[in-house]
């Protein structure tokens, strides 16, 4: 699991883990590195290839290579970011990745990182609000969610908006469900979150993502077994 600012808010947001290949998830992520690798280096292979280095550090396990997968995927998303400011595979890893740089021992670094990391968000959605099954209002739902509130950026009527957005842009893709069950969670609609969580693990799409099912899956039970704690009237929760 990463550290400081992916974990444990962080990591909610661009939680993902490749668990279910005929190989291990490191060789499987390094399998698709060789294939991005070979071709022609343009803006758009560079945020390709820090996609996947953001995965190769989150299954990483010595804390070295894990900060060294994210600076690594740092450097190439601003790289690709100086050769197409506009690019918007790089405006979102390099997002994952410098978030990853915070720790909850520095909190004044881990402040101005989510700021940065906030920015960065709102200018992928100011330019391509629809990249990615609108990954930048995903995105900033799951950051205003999670992110301490007052200190930070954190806001539950922000994240709402956002994650409205990006369920009303493409409500079949899991990870836009996962973040909504999450958000109605946490604003005690507890039926509403539930039935997004079902959405999750009932998508026909979870098979064209297979570095993000593992976690989607994992978080949604986690959601769903929860529930009755957080919503004890209820009468019947799966």
């Amino acid at each position: 699991m990463a550290t400081g600012l992916a974990s444990p808010w962080w990591l909610a947001f661009f939680l993902a883990q490749a668990g279910d290949q005929a190989v291990s998830p490191e060789a499987f992520i390094g399998q698709e590195l060789v294939k991005v690798r070979a071709a022609p280096e343009t803006p758009a292979r560079l945020g390709a290839e820090s996609r996947l280095l953001f995965f190769a550090a989150e299954v990483a396990v010595d804390g070295q290579r894990k900060a060294a997968l994210h600076q690594e995927g740092l450097t190439l998303a601003d790289l690709a970011l100086q050769l197409d400011p506009g690019e918007p595979s790089a405006m979102l890893w390099w997002a994952a990745h410098r978030g990853s740089q915070a720790t909850p021992l520095d909190p004044f670094a881990a402040i101005r990182i989510a700021r940065e990391v906030e920015q960065k968000l709102l200018g992928l959605k100011a330019t391509h609000p629809d990249y990615d099954h609108s990954a930048a209002d995903r995105a900033l739902g799951r950051l205003y969610q999670v992110a301490p509130r007052g200190i930070s950026v954190g806001s539950l009527q922000k994240a709402g908006e956002h994650l409205r957005a990006a369920v009303g842009r493409d409500p079949g893709f899991p990870g836009n469900a996962l973040f909504y069950a999450q958000y109605l969670a946490a604003a005690k609609d507890c039926a509403g979150a539930r039935d997004w969580a079902l959405r999750v693990l009932q998508s026909p799409a979870l098979a064209a993502h297979p570095l993000e099912r593992t976690g989607w899956i994992a978080e949604a039970r986690k959601l769903l077994a929860g529930l009755p704690g957080r919503c004890p009237r209820e009468e019947s929760w799966p």
